[in-house]
């Protein structure tokens, strides 16, 4: 609880700091700065997708442009939503839509799919996203994730080459994709130890760097993206600005582009769902299964739409 000494919970105090280029600092996103920067880029929806992590970023990213409400009605277990985002109290000509659907391997199949009914069309919930993807007709912002959801190099990297295809296919060349990185969870979170940050990555990974559900492939599975989007990058040569609506402007493709939020959550043991902070919480102090991989909110995931907010800064004409 709350007290005048201790007034935020503690996982909430840190901040990811640059000390080597100080002027790479993270920028912290708000609803003024996000309606901004889409508006230079010239985009009017955001699409999050991917499992329950990137449900935590969209919701994440719901609170911090400003909003006192949930983004879904409470109580429901329907995993996707979508609002509205008011830029000005007095039009709407700069508004833009969230929009949020999970898929936990980014496939989609004639399956039937329901979280509340516990239908699972593939290794878990797998919902249809396309159609609603492609059939917007204006320039979309797209955070996209498999997942921790499979257990070989081969079948992510097959998935993930379905993917930049079926996006390619779709011929959406002005939107912006942004592929967030897969981030483990730290098996040791509900020990004293791990209620704080790590030093460096190499702490991390003297402790924590575990097979346990596969967290130890991650690395590979991220390094395979990255060469991926680096060789993509180099292949389309230079991007014109995304907020230019010139004939001569429109590039082959969509862009897509790493969003690397693995360094800065590796390093956060603290504020997992079990890292001890409530007692009716999963983990030891309640007799059920440890949750190390999700994190509560306000929390570590605020900073991943932090780290995306100021890669859309790089990217904006207008810059900061």
């Amino acid at each position: 609880k709350p007290t005048d000494k201790t007034p935020y919970r503690l996982p909430t105090t840190y901040r990811w700091q640059e000390d080597l280029f100080e002027l790479c600092n993270i920028k912290l996103l708000t609803r003024d700065g996000m309606c901004k920067v889409m508006k230079d880029l010239g985009m009017s929806r955001i699409f999050f997708l991917g499992d329950s992590l990137g449900l935590n970023m969209g919701q994440s990213f719901w609170k911090l442009t400003g909003h006192k409400d949930n983004p879904t009605e409470l109580g429901s277990l329907d995993p996707n939503w979508e609002r509205m985002v008011q830029c000005n109290p007095d039009n709407n000509e700069d508004d833009f839509l969230v929009t949020v659907v999970r898929t936990d391997q980014i496939i989609e199949n004639d399956k039937p799919v329901d979280e509340e009914q516990k239908f699972k069309n593939c290794a878990a919930y797998c919902y249809p996203w396309s159609e609603h993807y492609k059939s917007y007709d204006e320039d979309t912002l797209f955070i996209a994730n498999t997942g921790p959801h499979f257990q070989s190099h081969h079948r992510f990297q097959v998935t993930f080459d379905e993917f930049v295809a079926k996006i390619d296919s779709y011929n959406r060349p002005r939107d912006i994709i942004l592929w967030r990185t897969t981030v483990p969870g730290h098996p040791h979170c509900y020990e004293p130890s791990d209620q704080k940050p790590f030093n460096s990555y190499m702490d991390y990974a003297a402790t924590e760097l575990t097979d346990t559900y596969s967290w130890d492939k991650f690395i590979g599975y991220n390094d395979y993206v990255a060469k991926a989007l680096d060789e993509r990058k180099r292949e389309d040569g230079d991007f014109i600005i995304a907020g230019d609506k010139s004939a001569s402007s429109i590039p082959s493709r969509a862009r897509i582009e790493l969003l690397d939020v693995y360094p800065m959550t590796v390093q956060r043991p603290d504020g997992h769902v079990s890292s001890g902070e409530c007692a009716e919480c999963p983990g030891p102090e309640s007799g059920n299964s440890k949750d190390c991989l999700h994190y509560f909110l306000p929390g570590p995931p605020d900073w991943w739409n932090n780290l995306m907010y100021s890669h859309l800064l790089d990217l904006s004409p207008q810059g900061d």
